[in-house]
């Protein structure tokens, strides 16, 4: 097993001193911006939420009264904030994506670091222009590409980078984005159409374009894509499907069925406001009778592809390829990476990352896993699946990153550890259980029933206080520091 003590370990290790909270205010008070405050309500002393804007009415009372803001620190329009000159270290855009470029040049343009949920904009001039403001301004801008801030995936680059297995000749990557979140978010939801959102590589896939041009460290020369459409239109829909799914009378066996999503297993339901006086359950109802998400999935006005392939060719020769699919039962992500020394094989739903030290001539492997056991355990029960297990075992051709799956995982791997549950008690059987804890997770909030909610939350929770100690480098706010 790898010791993951040194995995972003400059991240982990950052418990910064300040003398007063570090000020923000927030664009855009939706789901994403709550998770990034997670870090405001476990630490007070250092991150304080100034000002909130936001459009809906509901939402903007909701994160306002969670944090104690006066009426005059609660703004809907975005320009009536930067009219008051609100006294804040940096501002976070989490507003939809056809509406990241304004408020980000107005917030930079105002002297205020930034904290910009991705993707960036919805040109590259856009893009172009919030970089050049900023190094104008001399402010700093994080990007939310959180998956450089997630363990597996860290791990993953740094078993390229250390050049043990040569290098990189091609790499195959799929962004599994499940069914659930694709009718969610890309068929019902806000993401659905290109206009109003952006094409699904940037929408969703943007987070895997960085990990592989990351993980790569090389520039695309060349590229094709293909994808389109296919499933969710109207005429694909059934006979007998209804306008929506409380009407429809095949909804009981239909595989995309929000009243099933939403009502029955309670998924994605952080996405409806709750207004005063009324339950979840009432509004989940009142959703699914006249909302977007209570609509049948083929009688959506969506035009966001539902499968896409992105091949690349990269400045070095390198072959990349991106494989984005909604026809999935899980959300996850997995990678296999070809190099000219051996193979490194990633499984985001196991958690684990698995590969040889060398080729070895004439030896064919069996490439299966038994999460949670020392390689010494796994050898002594036979239990890795080799044609050869002891022997290969003895001999540290493989190894694996096993990180938590949910808080309760964490936990159960946290009491692993006291006790030092393992039937090796030497120190490397030790070292190996603790790699099940990773110090970012442990301090991240349930992500629900999204398997990849604890991890998640903590990588946006690491990302937020890394831009903050950064921010706070500097004697005095930027903002006070622009007008004087």
């Amino acid at each position: 097993m790898y010791d993951c003590s040194n995995i972003c370990e400059d991240l982990m290790k950052i418990k910064p001193v300040v003398s007063r909270p570090v000020k923000i205010a927030v664009i855009g008070a939706g789901n994403r911006a709550d998770k990034y405050l997670e870090y405001a309500r476990r630490y007070p002393g250092r991150l304080q939420l100034v000002a909130v804007v936001e459009l809906n009415e509901l939402r903007r009372r909701a994160m306002a009264d969670r944090f104690g803001l006066p009426e005059d620190r609660r703004y809907v329009n975005y320009d009536d904030f930067f009219a008051d000159r609100v006294e804040a270290d940096m501002v976070l855009v989490s507003t939809p994506e056809n509406a990241h470029f304004d408020p980000a040049i107005k917030a930079i343009d105002a002297g205020y670091h930034l904290l910009l949920e991705k993707p960036i904009a919805q040109r590259l001039d856009e893009c172009r222009e919030i970089a050049r403001r900023a190094r104008e301004r001399g402010v700093r801008v994080g990007v939310c590409h959180v998956l450089r801030y997630h363990p597996y995936f860290a791990k993953i680059r740094e078993l390229v980078a250390s050049g043990e297995f040569g290098r990189i000749v091609s790499v195959n990557h799929i962004a599994s984005v499940g069914l659930d979140r694709a009718t969610h978010s890309y068929v019902r939801g806000i993401f659905r159409r290109v206009r109003e959102a952006n094409p699904i590589l940037l929408a969703k896939c943007c987070h895997d374009i960085d990990f592989l041009l990351w993980l790569t460290r090389s520039r695309c020369s060349k590229l094709s894509s293909f994808g389109s459409l296919q499933w969710f239109r109207a005429e694909n829909a059934p006979a007998g499907a209804g306008e929506r799914c409380l009407d429809c009378k095949i909804e009981p066996q239909c595989p995309f069925s929000a009243r099933d999503l939403y009502y029955v297993r309670r998924d994605w339901v952080a996405s409806f406001d709750v207004p005063e006086g009324m339950t979840l359950d009432d509004a989940i109802l009142e959703e699914l009778r006249t909302g977007l998400f209570g609509r049948c999935v083929y009688r959506c006005d969506n035009d966001v592809v539902d499968r896409q392939l992105l091949s690349m060719e990269m400045d070095d020769a390198v072959v990349v390829s991106l494989s984005m699919e909604m026809f999935s039962n899980d959300d996850f992500r997995r990678t296999h990476i070809w190099m000219t020394g051996g193979e490194i094989d990633g499984d985001e739903r196991t958690r684990t990352v698995l590969h040889g030290e060398k080729f070895r001539l004439g030896r064919g492997l069996e490439r299966r896993a038994q999460h949670g056991l020392c390689p010494r355990c796994a050898a002594d029960d036979d239990l890795y699946g080799f044609s050869e297990a002891k022997g290969l075992a003895e001999l540290s051709i493989r190894q694996q990153l096993v990180l938590p799956r949910s808080d309760d995982d964490l936990v159960d791997a946290l009491h692993a550890v006291d006790r030092e549950q393992c039937a090796h008690k030497d120190g490397d059987a030790v070292k190996g259980l603790q790699q099940l804890v990773f110090p970012a997770v442990a301090r991240g909030a349930s992500g629900g029933r999204n398997q990849r909610g604890a991890v998640r939350v903590s990588a946006l929770l690491v990302l937020a206080e890394h831009l903050l100690q950064q921010a706070h480098g500097l004697n005095r706010s930027p903002l006070t520091a622009s007008r004087r």
